[in-house]
């Protein structure tokens, strides 16, 4: 099973193993292991759509944020203030095609 993993996605079978042995692996390895499951595009469904679309709409965004929000402008803890969708976006534009 993990040898055919490992070579429907092109990711070596001591990388297949070790990810399943300690939860350590790459980005681009983990989306290749996704891609050859079938789950990437459940994967980014996971994410929600970014909203802004530009480094200006986020610092816009932030500001009117801060003047709203708390009185000290600083985010909750856990509040990155990135979405996930945006982060994903960003890396399907570099995924690899099979």
């Amino acid at each position: 099973m993990q040898a055919t993993l490992a070579s429907r996605s092109g990711v070596s079978l001591a990388t297949v193993r070790r990810f399943e042995r300690d939860g350590q692996i790459t980005l681009a390895n983990f989306l290749r292991l996704t891609q050859a499951l079938g789950v990437l595009d459940e994967l980014a469904d996971r994410f929600e759509p970014p909203s802004v679309r530009s480094i200006d709409e986020l610092a816009a965004a932030s500001r009117s944020r801060s003047r709203s929000g708390c009185a000290s402008g600083r985010r909750r803890r856990g509040q990155s203030g990135v979405s996930p969708r945006s982060v994903a976006v960003g890396i399907s534009s570099t995924t690899p095609t099979f």
